[in-house]
């Protein structure tokens, strides 16, 4: 019998939320935030925008997030009601419309149907200040929701959005898109995405993201008796053809089992890699039986596949669960990156009201579930046969999804982060055949916390005091043997 070692690190930390912000007090809905990337000196500014009663009220930061202002009300006269909005900044020339004009599109209708239903566009060209109407893309008399806008491979403006306006042959609700090639000006003939026709499914509250690769990836619910608006994804080369539009798609799942369902929302993140980060928020986290996670409100998902496979649960900064039974909280919650690249900014609706947060990006869960994968072998930590009795043997196993191949990491102690060194050895019999696995997690948080001092002190005192760095070092490792705490040791250098 041999071992063959493997390290790794795991950094894990309990789930202390952000300090929340309230934009302001008054009935808000449907939040949408963006940075801008094509507006002069206002680039790499914060816009903000949500819902109330017949208006929509833009928010900016030019903090990156830590403050947040308003800076404009949008009213809607012609209609009733409004809903579901969207804010998009155009990336590129279009037509006579300028890269940073801004677009406002949202959802008007005048009461229960038959009645009155439009998307109208307000744009923009001093960076969100001042506003006006500009085009109504589409027009009906039963439902129209949830504007999207993306540019194709073409160069084109697509518009996708939700329409119920096609009951008669059999459409409860289906996803189309309109193309204009004169910046949203004028817009051609409605094209079908996703249409499932059974008169219950209702698919809908698409988002899009761009690829690093060119390709497109939308992420939708599909509402209705079978799939209970659970979240879904599938891909585009050109961003325009998704497919055969009565297939579903792929669910978004987890390693640890749960869905998101209803008001699901994408955004691609750079993280220095070829593929980037794909985040998904949601307003309902489900377990495997469709009941809600305990860690619902807690978190959102990411994927470094480009969708493909099972997506990884991390720490939101804000607390905000939902039994997805109304469009207040979690509905259509967004996340943008920091220009740090280490932390996420929340913007969220909580019962109603609007608020945002800055949090760790990528923090992990919690008592979250994990699963153990070898970088040799790519294979992860299974329970041979998914036995429970004491003694089982542990292997390595192609992933499969069974619950003897997730692993619940529990905290234990006063909620402080935590950093392991994992050691994952392979067993093998007398034939060379591997016949177990064994993982010991060493606790090296002491260890990185002093590390981390003595980088600080060489980096930005020690060339003033001349001391040796032989000393440091000692001094570090002597530390090692202390009990002083954090900000003892801290006073010391």
């Amino acid at each position: 019998m041999k071992i063959l070692f493997s390290s790794i690190f795991l950094f894990f930390s309990t789930v202390l939320f952000a300090q929340e912000k309230l934009f302001e007090d008054v009935t808000s809905f449907y939040p949408r935030m963006i940075r801008l990337e094509h507006n002069g000196n206002s680039s790499n500014n914060l816009l903000a925008s949500f819902d109330v009663i017949g208006a929509g009220h833009i928010y900016k930061s030019t903090n990156d997030g830590e403050s947040w202002n308003k800076i404009a009300t949008i009213n809607e006269n012609e209609f009733q009601n409004t809903c579901c909005s969207e804010l998009y900044e155009i990336p590129v020339n279009l037509g006579s419309i300028n890269a940073g004009t801004l677009f406002w599109t949202v959802s008007v209708h005048n009461g229960a149907p038959p009645a009155a239903h439009a998307l109208k566009i307000y744009k923009s060209i001093d960076g969100g200040t001042t506003w006006e109407y500009f085009s109504t893309p589409v027009t009906g008399n039963t439902g129209l929701w949830e504007a999207e806008f993306h540019i194709d491979n073409l160069g084109r403006l697509v518009m996708s959005y939700a329409t119920e306006e096609h009951k008669a042959k059999g459409y409860n609700q289906l996803i189309a898109h309109k193309i204009s090639t004169d910046g949203g000006a004028t817009w051609n003939n409605e094209t079908y995405d996703i249409a499932i026709d059974d008169n219950i499914q209702r698919p809908g509250m698409p988002t899009i993201t761009q690829l690093p690769n060119g390709s497109f990836i939308m992420v939708y619910e599909i509402c209705g008796e079978t799939y209970n608006c659970d979240a879904f994804y599938r891909t585009s080369n050109d961003g325009v053809n998704w497919g055969s539009i009565n297939s579903i798609g792929t669910r978004i799942e987890s390693v640890s089992g749960n869905h998101f369902s209803h008001a699901p929302t994408i955004t691609w993140i750079d993280n220095g890699t070829s593929n980037g980060e794909l985040l998904v928020a949601g307003q309902v986290l489900r377990n495997g039986n469709g009941g809600n996670s305990p860690q619902n409100g807690k978190v959102y998902m990411v994927n470094n596949t480009n969708g493909s496979g099972l997506w990884a649960e991390r720490a939101a900064p804000i607390f905000a669960p939902s039994d997805g039974l109304g469009p207040c909280s979690a509905y259509s919650t967004q996340y943008i990156l920091r220009s740090n690249g280490k932390e996420i900014i929340q913007m969220v609706n909580k019962e109603c009201r609007m608020y945002s947060a800055i949090g760790q990006f990528n923090k992990p869960v919690e008592n979250g579930v994990y699963r153990l994968v070898s970088k040799n072998s790519g294979k992860v930590l299974d329970v041979d046969a998914c036995a429970v009795a004491d003694g089982a043997n542990v292997q390595q196993w192609p992933w499969n999804g069974a619950d003897c191949q997730r692993w619940e990491f529990e905290f234990l102690e006063d909620g402080k982060p935590k950093t392991f060194d994992c050691v994952v050895s392979c067993v093998y019999d007398e034939r060379e055949r591997v016949c177990g696995m064994v993982a010991v997690l060493h606790d090296i948080t002491r260890e990185k916390e002093i590390s981390q001092m003595k980088n600080d002190f060489v980096n930005h005192v020690s060339h003033e005091l001349k001391t040796p760095l032989a000393s440091i070092t000692a001094y570090s490792e002597m530390l090692l043997d202390g009990e002083a705490n954090n900000e003892q040791t801290r006073k010391e250098f």
